[in-house]
Parts: C-alpha cells; sequence; structure tokens
C-alpha cells in the first residue's frame, strides 16, 4: 500500500489468491490502518489526490472487470522491453502482483486466458513489495 502509493498508482486493490493465506476480508482496524498509510505516503511522496484503496478481490474477480488491462509480473515470461511495447498507452492498466510464493499455474493460465500481459522483471526472484514498486515503476516510466 505505501510503495504502490509513492509510486504512482491511481487504484490500489489487496489482491486474494490461493496463496495469500487470507479468503477474507481485512478487519475494519486493518483496513484504517492502509488508510493512514496511504494518506501518510502520499503526504511524503508529494502527491495532490489519495489513490483509491479499495477492498479486497479475487484474482478472478478483478480478471472479470470490462474496459482494463492486464500485467502480470511472472518469472520466465516476456522480457520487459517486449511487454512494454504491448501496453495501451491510454485507458486503465492494472498491475497484478502475486504473493509470496507467486501464482499457481492455474491463475497464471486464467490471467493469460484473459489476455493479461505476463512479463518477467529481471533474472531475480523478487518478493512481493519489491515486484509491486518495480512493476509500477516500469509501467509509469514506459506510458509517461
Amino acid at each position: 500500500v505505501e510503495k504502490a502509493t509513492e509510486t504512482g498508482a491511481d487504484v490500489i486493490t489487496p489482491l486474494l489468491t490461493e496463496r495469500s493465506g487470507r479468503g477474507e476480508s481485512p478487519s475494519p482496524s486493518r483496513y484504517d490502518r492502509w488508510e493512514r498509510i496511504v494518506i501518510e505516503a502520499a503526504e511524503q511522496s508529494g502527491r495532490l489526490y489519495l489513490p483509491v484503496l479499495q477492498q479486497p478481490a479475487s484474482l478472478t474477480r478483478l480478471l472479470e472487470r470490462p474496459g482494463r488491462a492486464f500485467l502480470v509480473p511472472h518469472p520466465q515470461e516476456m522480457s520487459w522491453p517486449e511487454a512494454a511495447n504491448l501496453l495501451p498507452r491510454r485507458g486503465t492498466l492494472a498491475v497484478l502482483v502475486g504473493p509470496e510464493g507467486g501464482f499457481t499455474p492455474d491463475e497464471v493460465t486464467q490471467a493469460r486466458h484473459r489476455g493479461a500481459i505476463l512479463t518477467s522483471l529481471g533474472p531475480n526472484v523478487l518478493r512481493t513489495e519489491t515486484a509491486a514498486i518495480v512493476a509500477t515503476s516500469l509501467v509509469r516510466a514506459a506510458v509517461h
């Protein structure tokens, strides 16, 4: 939440996956904490507008949302320069970052079938927070 805010995400939706370990919505106190983090990170990074913090959603539900493209960081997929050429220059692009341990093969297949752009972020395995920072920063640089 903090790093997505700092790197310019417009909407933040915590992603529920098979490996995320949480099938339920966060407690009100956790959600309140996330909201405070968004405000503090926006102030620190000089943002004029706060990103929208949505309730957590499953991968299936996010992929069903119309009118958006999806970028999914995933090892051993196309290189970033190739993927950057496929990014839409207008409209909504959702960056879907998997949990520790990554997406399951079924989740990767589901994303691929929905037309997601799957890309490697490099040769190293990144933690979820780091992958979000790298992916969001690369997208911002590529489309602006």
